[in-house]
């Protein structure tokens, strides 16, 4: 009886009722190319794959669990998510409908901040001969209409500012089709504007930004379900790297140090 108690005790402790860790965390990412987040597919394991891929192997070493990754468009992959095709999402802002596709690290039931894996910032890029004007609070867009990528959260915002907008699946197009002044303007985060800034002289950014927001990594509902400690463990791995170690701020520096992606990479 005595060793059936401890054998009990064991099992239950052990987390998730006994139940074994996963062999690998499947990580779904946007396809599309992002400086300095994500490379094109397929430069996941190369010098350059992007910060994305280099702080997902930081937490990777931390928790002792392999990642593994799947590139497809931002839709697809809140929907493998949602079925439970894929464990995580890397990134996402927090919107109240995306709920159903994932879970986002919470504590004392309000979202936690302090466990995202960083605060991004929204900027309206425009040609050099653009009339648009933005103060923070008004839109004046001159009857401009402006760019956005396909699935994108900022979408919201221009809704409720009440700009004209058209999506994009490329940002090579998008950007191109700025350049040439068929486009009253972008919004974009400001990683991928930086970008097409260095590649196309006649952009420029409007300082002021359009909404800065936290973004996490979504674990989905099965993931979470069934490994719930593992689930806290990664995101409270996220955010003491973030916070506590100068290893996860030098990628990005490394990567703006070169203000382009190496040829190969894009």
């Amino acid at each position: 009886m005595k060793l059936l108690l401890l054998f009990l005790m064991v099992f239950i402790s052990s987390g998730s009722f006994g139940r074994a860790l996963p062999d690998k965390i499947a990580v779904a990412l946007n396809e599309t190319i992002s400086f300095p987040n994500r490379g094109k597919p397929g430069t996941e394991n190369s010098k350059y794959p992007g910060v994305a891929f280099e702080t997902l192997r930081l937490v990777e070493k931390e928790i002792g669990i392999p990642f593994s990754f799947m590139r497809c468009p931002y839709k697809r992959c809140l929907y493998n998510l949602e079925k439970g095709i894929v464990d995580a999402v890397m990134t996402g802002s927090y919107k109240k409908k995306r709920e159903k596709h994932g879970v986002y690290p919470r504590k004392a039931g309000q979202l936690d901040e302090s466990r995202r894996v960083y605060n991004s910032s929204y900027f309206f890029y425009i040609h050099e001969n653009s009339p648009i004007n933005w103060d923070g609070k008004t839109l004046d867009a001159h009857e401009q209409t402006i760019g956005v990528g396909l699935g994108l959260s900022i979408i919201d915002h221009l809704e409720k500012l009440g700009a004209s907008y058209v999506t994009f699946g490329s940002p090579d197009q998008m950007y191109d089709i700025l350049a040439r002044e068929r486009l009253g303007a972008i919004a974009a985060h400001h990683t991928s504007g930086g970008q097409y800034m260095h590649k196309y002289k006649n952009i420029r950014r409007v300082e002021t930004p359009i909404t800065s927001k936290a973004y996490y990594l979504l674990l989905s509902h099965q993931f979470y379900q069934t490994y719930p400690d593992l689930a806290e463990k990664i995101w409270d791995v996220v955010g003491r790297l973030r916070e506590g170690t100068n290893e996860w701020a030098s990628i990005s520096e490394r990567y703006f140090a070169l203000d382009s992606w190496p040829e190969g990479n894009m």
